[in-house]
């Protein structure tokens, strides 16, 4: 396994088919165990579940509840003890509930919004420094749970999934214009590689990605550039700011010399390429789910202003879940001035990982900025089209989310994927980033990658 463990480093019933109250008692006071290895981990680590002290042939329900922003998410699947009346959630098969089949790690990434919460709502960790704390509960029988409250009373144990370290450092940035966090590891000590985190067009500052990097080991830096204490509400970009977070990240004295990387998603991963054919010292480009071009936000460098590509509206796709712009994308008429021009950079690396079913930017996007660095002779780039796999590429284990609220266009967007390639294609996405980094940013101090 790639990863040091957090140890080393510090679906159609109701709800009064859950079963009789005597049975959910019976199971709740027999000397039935829950074991979850380790129950103190990093976010990006597995973890072993299994339940003990059941009935040969014994039909049970394992569910899992995480409350985060006064938010509950709730999962369950269906099991069957073995002939040693056990259920060991690593190999055995689910029969139904949230995912069918052997899936190790399905109730964390099939943790969705329980019923009666507010459509588009999404598990985003706000504060990094507490874990999720996520209850493994288990009831009788083959039931649906679509409440948290259902597990009241059942929960055997409580796993904590962490995104910090206790060897991170984290430091508010108010710097000139720049506002954002770093993290920095081992307790601030050394240089490691740096890395600039750019989250997407939702605003506000998002964390978590950030505090995990660190926790492998890279000096990070999550900047915020809308929507965020004193930044602009609405979404305008003048390439300036974030030269100078890059400056400033590049100089930091936990950084080592030589260049950084950036990690970027959907719209931060656009700005990050068009940043790369400006700015020498970018050293690679994690790019997940970016267009080809400069889209339609109005963006200015060196009080010039770059050419970008308009979406019509009118083929924005509305359904009950919210709002596709993969048409838009699709159809919009691209300029070559607007095309990001990544072949101008002269030694930045290129990661670059899409989603085939991607329903914001088509996957087709991902594979012409690939034949552009290939026909202007640039090679080093690897890219990754990943099946049955949306535009939301997060860390591993984070639960699966196909539609979320988007503020600044007022409605749900449409993300799409299928839980359970999408979740595959999570882990994969991870150790792809962390050995681009490790390989092309200059040499990362004794990580334990």
């Amino acid at each position: 396994m790639i990863l040091a463990s957090f140890h080393q480093i510090c679906r159609k019933a109701t709800v009064r088919n859950i079963g009789s109250l005597s049975a959910s008692v019976t199971l709740a006071m027999r000397n039935i165990s829950v074991r979850a290895d380790p129950e103190i981990a990093g976010m990006d680590e597995p973890v072993l579940l299994s339940v003990s002290g059941l009935t040969p042939g014994e039909q049970l329900t394992v569910a899992a509840r995480l409350t985060e922003e006064k938010m509950n998410f709730v999962s369950y699947a269906h099991y069957t003890a073995d002939a040693q009346g056990t259920v060991d959630v690593s190999v055995a098969h689910s029969s139904g509930g949230n995912y069918i089949g052997c899936e190790p790690m399905g109730l964390l990434w099939s943790l969705s919004p329980e019923e009666g919460t507010r459509p588009g709502s999404r598990v985003r960790k706000k504060d990094v420094r507490e874990p999720h704390k996520v209850d493994i509960g288990v009831l009788s029988g083959h039931v649906c749970v679509k409440k948290a409250q259902q597990l009241t009373g059942h929960v055997h144990t409580t796993i904590h999934r962490h995104y910090m370290f206790n060897d991170v450092i984290r430091i508010p940035v108010r710097h000139g214009n720049i506002r954002g966090t770093m993290f920095i590891p081992k307790n601030g000590c050394g240089r490691h590689a740096g890395v600039l985190d750019l989250y997407g067009s939702t605003g506000g500052l998002a964390e978590y990605r950030a505090a995990l990097l660190a926790s492998r080991g890279f000096t990070t830096f999550a900047l915020a550039y809308m929507g965020y204490e004193d930044l602009p509400t609405q979404l305008t970009v003048q390439y300036e700011y974030f030269l100078e977070a890059i400056d400033y990240l590049n100089s930091h004295e936990n950084v080592l010399p030589g260049g950084i990387g950036i990690v970027g998603i959907s719209f931060g991963a656009e700005l990050a390429l068009g940043l790369s054919s400006v700015c020498d010292k970018i050293r690679g480009v994690a790019a997940i789910g970016s267009p080809d071009f400069t889209s339609m936000v109005y963006s200015t460098y060196q009080g010039e202003e770059i050419p970008y590509t308009w979406l019509d509206p009118d083929l924005f796709e509305r359904n009950e879940h919210g709002v596709s712009l993969r048409k838009a994308h699709m159809n919009s008429e691209c300029q070559e001035e607007a095309m990001l021009k990544v072949e101008k950079s002269t030694d930045c690396h290129y990661l670059i990982l899409h989603g085939a079913d991607d329903q914001n930017i088509d996957a087709r996007f991902a594979l012409r900025l690939a034949t552009r660095l290939s026909e202007h002779k640039r090679d080093f780039y690897s890219c990754h089209v990943y099946p049955g796999t949306g535009h939301l590429i997060e860390p591993p284990y984070m639960p699966f989310c196909y539609a979320s609220w988007h503020p600044p266009l007022g409605i749900s967007s449409i993300w799409g994927g299928q839980a359970d390639l999408h979740s595959a294609a999570q882990v994969d996405a991870w150790q792809k980033i962390l050995r681009f980094f490790k390989n092309k940013l200059p040499g990362i101090e004794a990580a334990k990658l």
